[in-house]
């Protein structure tokens, strides 16, 4: 593995200098030093100008401004140029073009026009990479290498022939005999026996529910042919220029890859982050996209590769712009989770395209808009950091300085594909509940990594396993190897329904984590998501049964009662001890499986699940040296934060002393990140000497950022 060696903060952008003609590239070099610029990502859609027609490359253009950036002291992170094919790929090779669940082909005129699985597209990839970095191997501007762009983000998946193909051959490796594969599929039910694995589908269109281990095989099998065209570059780069480090952008909890498998074919992470500026919950994002970012990285530093100075333009509901002060502040956030680097989609604001009104750092007005005196102040601010890292590079380096969390967020792709495959009772949103449960201690004030199943989690305090209804082999080592340490493991429901292949525990829910929950589940009562539209004019002067009828209704809550340690921090959140916390969508009756769980609520006997009352809804069961707090419903905000709190004092997790509404407070080796996301101007516990503005101040204004050196 190859190391990215730049001593300084990274700053720049996507720069696709063959859109202009001599004099904009000659300004743009003129406004890239002037912004503090000193890395630019280029060739990311340019295959059709670097292999204009099949066979016949040229990288005079290319090299040409390689040769002028660099002259000018900026860096350059080069594409492989293969996310967007030409035209004459789709036209000599139609089978390349991919084809959706409804038989239809997706044809050229757009990007990402390409089948995963393909020989053909594969090969072509190999040929222009090996070709490209032959060229430029021995560049002294070449300083990292950006393979295709924003995998899946279009095409995930393809129903076409070769793929199918291509299916049916990863399921033969997978199982070795097709029996095998029956039998995890429980095809003997719905008569779905196969007698050869050339009879396999894709689960496309069909006349009602899938097999939901089928589904789960093909999003397995479609995440590894996208990791699998990365790998085909990958090896031809490793070859050719093994010193250069190697990326691809990710784009924050992105479903359809298994990101943790995909990272370990990469240098330096790097990622694309577009929040909704209208959205309360898009601070929240940001710090969760960086967490995550620096987790796949196994905590080294990563590259925020795409973000935006203002608005974009796709966005179905209406492309809001940043706030004054947003971009600058959603940047530092990020450089407090871990970047060693801001880079934007793009330099300038392009004439014409589909993407013409996404905003860049140069915009179409060019300096006279207020963008360009945010994006100096940006660039400004990371020299000045870089500096700041030269002078003490043990404590102030934010190109190699890690980010110390407490709490980990297990997180598990293939649980994710799990519960969107399975088929009922309830509808199990688990990375809508993965953001909830991060949202619970980012809004505490915990910084958070996410892990694998099968990691070493013993340095952690808390441990948080959310919604994992499939669970994965490793996860049961891992998880109680964190207990004998001491560590704090928070399981929700729906847990352990399922085995990795969606095989059902029988006996109760749990199956083997039963030993360790403490708990077995013996009944699910998902909630209603819809009122029973017959009952709702019935008269009881006419209707004298279904009137009286009582059905739990949809705008029911599932309530619990805390009782014990529970109840007692109630009054922390201004609230009285008989209050009671709410659930969502998903309750399960539990069987308590050992003398020494400790109940610490309940349900309700009002609300969706009355026929609950008095069954445990959160547990606690003795472990190693910890404990695993089990909850049995899908928690509400006031319930998550409550119960972060019990189990964070039990582990004896530092609380943060002061935390305004709105504010945000990151530790970075010997900085202190100060970002107020409110509307209020908050005052500081004592003056601070200032690194974004270079004065002291006692007070941050709204969507302003406070930097100090701790």
């Amino acid at each position: 593995m190859a190391e990215l060696q730049i001593p300084e903060l990274l700053y720049g952008a996507d720069y696709n200098p063959e859109q202009w003609d001599e004099q904009t590239f000659e300004e743009d070099l003129k406004l890239m030093q002037e912004a503090g610029v000193n890395m630019v990502s280029l060739g990311i859609f340019s295959w059709a100008k670097l292999e204009p027609e099949e066979g016949r490359y040229d990288f005079d253009w290319l090299v040409g401004y390689m040769d002028r950036l660099h002259e000018a002291g900026i860096m350059v992170d080069l594409a492989t140029g293969t996310a967007s094919p030409p035209v004459w790929l789709a036209r000599n090779y139609p089978e390349t073009l991919p084809m959706n669940a409804q038989g239809q082909v997706l044809g050229f005129g757009s990007r990402q026009q390409y089948v995963p699985a393909s020989p053909i597209f594969r090969e072509k990839c190999a040929g222009l990479v090996r070709a490209l970095a032959e060229r430029v191997k021995d560049h002294p501007a070449l300083k990292l290498w950006h393979v295709s762009n924003e995998y899946g983000c279009h095409i995930f998946e393809s129903f076409d022939p070769v793929t199918i193909q291509a299916f049916q051959t990863w399921l033969a490796k997978r199982y070795q005999n097709i029996e095998a594969l029956n039998h995890t599929w429980n095809t003997n039910f719905w008569s779905q026996h196969y007698q050869d694995f050339s009879q396999v589908g894709a689960p496309d269109s069909l006349p009602t529910f899938h097999n939901p281990a089928h589904r789960l095989d093909w999003r397995r099998f479609s995440s590894d042919m996208l990791i699998e065209c990365l790998e085909n570059e990958v090896q031809v780069l490793r070859e050719v220029t093994p010193e250069i480090p190697i990326t691809t952008n990710f784009m924050g909890l992105f479903p359809p890859i298994d990101y943790w498998k995909m990272a370990q074919h990469l240098d330096l992470i790097s990622d694309d982050t577009y929040p909704d500026p209208t959205d309360r919950n898009s601070a929240l994002r940001v710090a969760m996209d960086g967490d995550l970012m620096r987790s796949l990285g196994g905590g080294k530093p990563y590259l925020l590769m795409e973000q935006t100075t203002a608005g974009v333009q796709w966005r179905p509901e209406g492309n809001a712009v940043k706030r004054p002060g947003t971009h600058l502040l959603w940047s530092t956030s990020r450089l407090a989770s871990g970047a060693r680097g801001i880079l934007y989609f793009q330099w300038r604001q392009s004439p014409g395209g589909a993407e013409a009104m996404h905003s860049a750092m140069v915009p179409h007005s060019g300096k006279a808009s207020y963008i360009w005196d945010e994006v100096c102040e940006h660039g400004r601010l990371l020299k000045d950091l870089s500096a700041l890292g030269s002078e003490n590079q043990e404590q102030l380096d934010l190109t190699t300085l890690p980010v110390e969390a407490k709490v980990a967020i297990v997180l598990d792709w293939e649980a994710l594909w799990a519960a969107a495959s399975s088929i009922g009772p309830a509808d199990i949103d688990v990375q809508k509940q993965l953001r909830n449960w991060y949202k619970t201690c980012y809004e505490a004030g915990q910084r958070v990594d996410f892990v694998r199943p099968g990691d070493d989690l013993s340095r952690y305090q808390v441990v948080i396993v959310v919604a994992q209804m499939a669970t994965s082999q490793g996860l049961e080592a891992s998880l109680t190897s964190a207990t004998e340490a001491g560590a704090q493991v928070i399981i929700t429901a729906p847990f352990g329904v399922y085995d990795q292949d969606l095989r059902v525990h029988l006996g109760g829910y749990h199956g083997p984590f039963s030993r360790f929950t403490g708990v077995k589940v013996t009944d699910v009562l998902p909630k209603t998501t819809a009122p029973c539209e017959d009952l709702a004019d019935n008269d009881p002067r006419t209707d004298r049964i279904t009137s009286v009828i009582y059905t739990p209704g949809y705008n029911e809550p599932i309530l619990i009662r805390a009782h014990g340690p529970l109840s007692e921090i109630l009054p922390d959140f201004d609230l009285a001890e008989e209050s009671q916390i709410k659930g969502g969508v998903w309750a399960e009756r539990v069987q308590l499986e050992n003398e020494s769980v400790k109940v610490l609520a309940e349900f309700a006997p009002n609300g969706a699940v009355g026929q609950l009352a008095g069954s445990p809804a959160l547990t606690a069961n003795p472990c190693g040296k910890g404990q695993v707090w089990y909850s049995a419903t899908d928690l509400d905000n006031l319930g998550r934060a409550l119960l972060l709190e019990l189990v964070g004092q039990e582990a004896g997790l530092l609380q943060p002393d002061w935390l305004p509404a709105g504010l945000e407070i990151a530790e970075r080796g010997g900085y202190v990140f100060y970002l107020n996301h409110g509307e209020l101007t908050q005052t500081l516990p004592e003056p601070v000497m200032d690194l974004v503005s270079g004065e002291t101040v006692d007070t941050i204004e709204p969507r302003q950022t406070v930097i100090v050196r701790n």
